[in-house]
């Protein structure tokens, strides 16, 4: 997310010209993190309980071999987390981004 957040600095300062509020921004950055977690955390934990669901492939090595809902629940909240961990100092950069100086760095 600050790689992200870095090559479009235009874009936010473009944004802020145009009347977009600090929070706003912030609200933009928070959004854009938490759908990039929250679309790769599904994926991860989809594919992770259909691959289980199919059965044990150690061929009985490991006596229990299951995903409970529990832990998919578990998996989902600590993916939302992460993407708001990985996008609040971006987003609060966002915020004090200054638009003269943004724009001069085209």
């Amino acid at each position: 997310m600050a790689q992200s957040i870095r090559e479009r600095t235009n874009e936010l300062a473009v944004l802020k010209t145009l009347g977009f509020t600090d929070r706003r921004v912030l609200a933009l950055v928070l959004i854009e993190s938490l759908t990039l977690a929250v679309a790769g955390g599904a994926v991860g934990l989809g594919v992770g309980w259909l691959l289980i669901g199919l059965g044990d492939p150690t061929g009985g090595f490991l006596t229990v071999f299951l995903f409970p809902t529990r832990d998919l629940v578990i998996g989902g909240m600590l993916v939302v987390l992460l993407g708001f961990a990985a996008g609040a100092v971006p987003a609060l950069l966002a915020t004090r981004l200054r638009i003269v100086d943004a724009l001069r760095k085209v």
